[in-house]
């Protein structure tokens, strides 16, 4: 038996459902969360965007900074090799070891320059002084940052039918944190007044 149901509330939409908006009510709400969201999303990237460009400009101006630097050391590195490449004076670069690593167009007159690179500077210097050029090095080493007092000492000459050649030596050891990286050496060619002297005490006696 069909039993007559209750009356409903024609207030109600068919079947009785409660009210929901409209479909494009419904999607203006969240389209409105999220327009809202992407503004500010859109407003975080353009901060992050400003602070990058700034960024840039700051790092930009301090490459040309340095571009500038170098420039400028780069010239005054090149005016200082062409002094030392046309000093009378010997100046050899050793590493730590006393290895010939740079040298000067004065110094060729101790061995020829395809041979000059990796020989050791302890090997042109005389027996007689060599335990006067290991002292020097060791003494440099050890306690200086300037250039230590000048040894004398006697080298030998490419030209092997020649004398040798009488110097005087100083050394400064260049460090870097607190080690040392390389020595320079200056040896100025002493060989006349050392024969000058020679012969004066061979008249006097």
């Amino acid at each position: 038996m069909i039993h007559e149901t209750d009356a409903l509330d024609k207030t109600l939409p068919a079947g009785g459902q409660s009210f929901r908006p409209s479909n494009s009510l419904f999607l203006e709400g969240i389209l409105g969360d999220n327009a809202i969201n992407f503004t500010m999303q859109a407003l975080r990237y353009a901060e992050d965007l400003q602070k990058m460009i700034e960024r840039y400009e700051n790092v930009k101006n301090h490459y040309e900074e340095m571009l500038e630097s170098c420039t400028v050391l780069a010239e005054g590195l090149d005016e200082m090799n062409e002094l030392v490449r046309s000093l009378r004076d010997m100046y050899i670069i050793t590493d730590i070891v006393g290895t010939i690593i740079e040298f000067n167009p004065a110094s060729e007159v101790l061995i020829p320059p395809h041979l000059m690179m990796h020989t050791k500077l302890q090997d042109l210097v005389l027996p007689s002084d060599r335990e006067k050029f290991i002292a020097l090095q060791s003494k440099a080493i050890e306690n200086s940052v300037s250039p230590v007092q000048a040894s004398e000492m006697s080298l030998y000459r490419k030209n092997c039918d020649a004398p040798p050649l009488f110097v005087s030596a100083q050394v400064l050891v260049v460090r870097k944190e607190g080690k040392v990286r390389f020595l320079k050496w200056v040896m100025r060619d002493i060989t006349p007044q050392r024969e000058n002297k020679i012969e004066c005490s061979v008249t006097l006696t």
